[in-house]
């Protein structure tokens, strides 16, 4: 439950975040399209409109956004492999999130 000191921004990204998770889990959202949507919501906390922001839930959200790019960026960086012939060839799947990670 957020407590009602929290910005609204900050409240509104959190819900924001809930429903793609849940989307991502129902295989209604790809987890490259929940990634991409948390790239931007990243730099919104740490660069862009809502950098002023210091509750703790935008402390919080900044860590899980940063963590969900990072998960990412590690899952495509074990799928790729250099073939025989030295190309590259991609294995990547879009494919959701365990349900482990969305709580």
């Amino acid at each position: 439950m957020v407590k009602a000191d929290v910005p609204s921004s900050t409240r509104q990204l959190l819900q924001d975040l809930n429903v793609c998770l849940e989307q991502t889990a129902n295989h209604t959202l790809s987890s490259q399209s929940l990634v991409e949507w948390s790239e931007v919501q990243h730099w919104s906390l740490t660069e862009g409109k809502f950098q002023a922001d210091n509750s703790l839930e935008a402390e919080i959200l900044r860590e899980i956004l940063s963590d969900l790019v990072l998960q990412w960026e590690i899952l495509l960086g074990n799928s790729h492999e250099i073939d025989h012939a030295g190309e590259e060839r991609s294995q990547v799947k879009l494919m959701s999130f365990p349900s482990c990670c969305v709580r």
